[in-house]
């Protein structure tokens, strides 16, 4: 490998060293984008969540569903949870709400979650306004029951109905503060790497012209020319 080839050789180290000289621009870009990121995280608008569930019963008419119940609700469930979620399903919901509302929005506010080992699908919604959360999940509940209706192999039955919420929903603040801290200091250190990249002088020993310091633990192994 020639002298050329190896001073621009990208070694671990090396971008150490890089990160330890534009430690200052890493640091402010690192801070702008947490302190950005925790401002949106406890402004955000309070959410209201009502949740309703319903049992999925074997139908008991139907001798070839009780043997084998077990198996036939472990792959229907899926196909449910999707269905709560689905633009057929969600359009119909707006039709019945008593506000206005598109099939996108309520894509947003409402889903649906199964419990494991039990044949029990909760239907959760979500809004801004408590109300208006206990409306969606009673008529995406309603829908649901009604598509579900003869299909000669469950029986759905509300197992708990929603309500309205008496106070916002907890939000993930643990990880979300994570996520905030993690983009932060990624984006601190890419920051450092694209500055140096662009504003960094290299002199002819393929050090940068304007090192002043070595970090301490790698100084030893690049000692300051005289």
């Amino acid at each position: 490998m020639s002298p050329s080839a190896s001073r621009v050789t990208i070694t671990p180290q090396r971008v150490a060293l890089v990160l330890w000289r534009r430690k200052l621009v890493c640091s402010v870009v690192a801070a702008i984008v947490l302190l950005a990121g925790s401002g949106w995280l406890f402004t955000r608008p309070n959410i209201y969540q009502s949740t309703s569930s319903v049992a999925l019963l074997p139908v008991t008419k139907n001798s070839a569903v009780l043997p084998n119940y077990p198996n036939l609700i472990a792959s229907l469930i899926p196909t449910y949870v999707q269905l709560v979620s689905s633009p057929v399903l969600l359009n119909r919901v707006a039709a019945t709400l008593p506000f206005t509302v598109s099939e996108t929005q309520l894509a947003n506010e409402v889903h649906a979650e199964s419990l494991s080992n039990a044949a029990i699908i909760n239907i959760v919604a979500e809004n801004q306004n408590a109300v208006r959360a206990q409306e969606i999940a009673a008529a995406a509940t309603a829908t649901f029951l009604t598509d579900l209706q003869g299909n000669g192999v469950v029986v759905p039955q509300i197992y708990g109905q929603p309500t309205v919420p008496d106070k916002p929903a907890a939000p993930r603040v643990k990880l979300a503060l994570v996520a905030v801290l993690a983009l932060a200091a990624i984006l601190g250190l890419g920051a450092g790497l694209v500055w140096d990249r662009l504003f960094g002088r290299v002199d002819s020993t393929g050090e940068l012209a304007e090192i002043h310091e070595d970090p301490p633990a790698l100084a030893q192994d690049h000692p300051r020319v005289g």
